[in-house]
């Protein structure tokens, strides 16, 4: 969670330092699709993406493809 919180905090100073095309909500994705990918999915991640849903909507694809592999059958 810790992690998260700095990565989120990193990316925001970023932001205010410099003023690009993207915005607050696309680069907070980044950060956590980035998380994603380094650390795999969890429980802030999934809070973050539940919270800020509509701007995710958009990219829902990207973060299926790297949540998926993380998806496994417990049924049989």
């Amino acid at each position: 969670m810790k992690r998260l919180f700095l990565c989120i905090f990193c990316s925001f100073v970023a932001l205010v330092s410099y003023a690009g095309p993207k915005s607050l909500p696309d680069k907070l994705i980044d950060v956590t699709i980035e998380h994603i990918k380094t650390a795999g999915p969890d429980e802030d991640a999934g809070q973050f993406v539940a919270t800020i849903w509509d701007p995710v909507w958009e990219r829902r694809v990207e973060l299926a493809q790297i949540t998926i592999p993380y998806l496994t059958n417990t049924g049989t």
